[in-house]
């Protein structure tokens, strides 16, 4: 699958969750502010979707999202408001790439989650002024430069167990990973190298 390259795991952030939850007066505004993050997070999980194939996300499993099946999927069902407003989607994602894409993977998932952003900023900001709210806007361009922070991780899967507990040892992890077993399985540290990355 991957025509001779490595594999990468690419992880993504999309909040900050906690700046939502703290500026939040209402449950309504704390409703929109996990949906926002939720909504970015899944434009950065169809990003890579369409770039690679659903299969290539570890982490979440969004498949049996509504949103997933309706959008990405283009499941023919109808759905209701409420059913496609449910948008479970945690803002951490885990993905394996080839490692020769992996940056420029990771750049346009993230400036694809930019332009969202924008788009949906700029929506607001025309339906404010739309309904005559024609005040100073400086603050409002303040905060929405602030957020969302995204970011990424790319971590290249290194080729033998020797290399991984290098790089594992480098990262503070004092267990060491198939001991006496050889190099042939760096498969077996999976779970060591999620939590690295």
């Amino acid at each position: 699958r991957a025509n001779g390259d490595s594999p990468c795991l690419l992880a993504l952030h999309v909040g900050p969750v906690q700046g939502f939850i703290a500026d939040a007066r209402r449950t309504h505004d704390l409703w929109t502010g996990s949906f926002t993050v939720a909504w970015l997070t899944f434009e950065a999980l169809r990003t890579l979707a369409v770039t690679l194939g659903p299969e290539s996300v570890v982490q979440p499993h969004f498949a049996g999202a509504v949103i997933a099946r309706k959008l990405l999927f283009r499941e023919p069902r109808e759905y209701t408001p409420g059913e496609v407003l449910r948008l479970p989607i945690p803002n951490r994602i885990l993905a394996i790439v080839p490692a020769r894409r992996a940056q420029e993977i990771a750049e346009d998932t993230l400036g694809n989650v930019g332009r969202t952003w924008e788009c949906m900023s700029d929506a607001v900001l025309k339906h404010f002024r739309a309904h005559g709210h024609e005040s100073d806007f400086v603050q409002w361009r303040e905060q929405v430069a602030q957020h969302p922070e995204i970011d990424a991780v790319v971590q290249p899967w290194p080729a033998t167990l020797t290399e991984i507990n290098v790089l594992l040892q480098g990262a503070g992890d004092s267990v060491r990973i198939g001991a006496g077993q050889g190099d042939e399985r760096p498969g077996i540290a999976y779970g060591r190298m999620f939590n690295l990355t």
